[in-house]
């Protein structure tokens, strides 16, 4: 069966509800968010309806806490294959901090025949984390705050690595196009050998050998295929 529509009255009650409400389906295998309700996005903090749903889509779990991802993906495909109960609590993380959310579900049919799942979540409170604990991961995303705001008003490429890995730390939104990749969150964490053919990232690799043995700004020009393989020719100074 196709996605289902909700007729507008319907859609618009359950939008405008302050309780929070997603509304889900699985469309082809993927699992689609169909309404996202304003009480969801005012617990999770979304700007927007358009962007709870767009989050959701592309990871439904992406502000789980990391050791609660596995319980809480294990209780989902569950409810989803065998129709068991869908009934936990879990650390969510919402601006910066990690509360705690009490999930339930149930399944609904509609009376096209389409099985849907309706989700609402509960407010249990802030996690209480050791205190140090809590004032490094605030620094921590202070800090990619400010690099992210540094690199994208930036009128060219920009990018800051790991010179012990050569991973990607944070990029602009020019260098992520750059890259064929959707934002700067999908470079994060990646090598040039994850994002380039061996050639390129081999020589992005001596760049910054270069680069780091050097006791003055490195600027240089050069011509190198992107992600694509089409030829760019970009300014480089380290």
């Amino acid at each position: 069966m196709g996605r289902y529509s909700f007729d507008k009255y319907t859609k618009a009650a359950l939008e405008n509800s302050v309780v929070p409400i997603g509304v889900y389906q699985i469309v082809d295998g993927q699992v689609v968010t169909l309404i996202a309700s304003d009480g969801l996005c005012d617990l999770f903090g979304y700007k927007t309806r358009a962007e709870a749903i767009e989050k959701m889509n592309n990871d439904m779990y992406w502000n789980v806490h990391p050791d609660d991802a596995q319980r809480v993906v294990a209780v989902a495909v569950g409810f989803i294959k065998e129709d068991k109960p869908y009934n936990l609590v879990c650390r969510v993380k919402v601006e910066n901090r990690y509360r705690l959310i009490h999930t339930r579900g149930r399944h609904i049919v509609t009376e096209t025949g389409e099985r849907l799942a309706v989700v609402w979540y509960i407010d249990e409170g802030a996690v209480v984390l050791d205190a140090a604990i809590a004032e490094e991961e605030i620094k921590i995303e202070e800090l990619k705050t400010s690099m992210n705001s540094l690199l994208n008003n930036m009128p060219a490429m920009a990018f800051t690595k790991n010179v012990e890995n050569g991973t990607y730390l944070a990029c602009n939104q020019m260098f992520a196009e750059y890259a064929k990749r959707k934002n700067p969150e999908a470079v994060a964490g990646l090598t040039d050998h994850d994002i380039f053919d061996n050639k390129t990232a081999d020589h992005f690799v001596t760049d910054d050998k270069i680069a780091l043995s050097m006791d003055e700004p490195y600027i240089f020009f050069e011509d190198v295929p992107d992600a694509a393989g089409i030829r760019t020719v970009f300014r480089r100074q380290s």
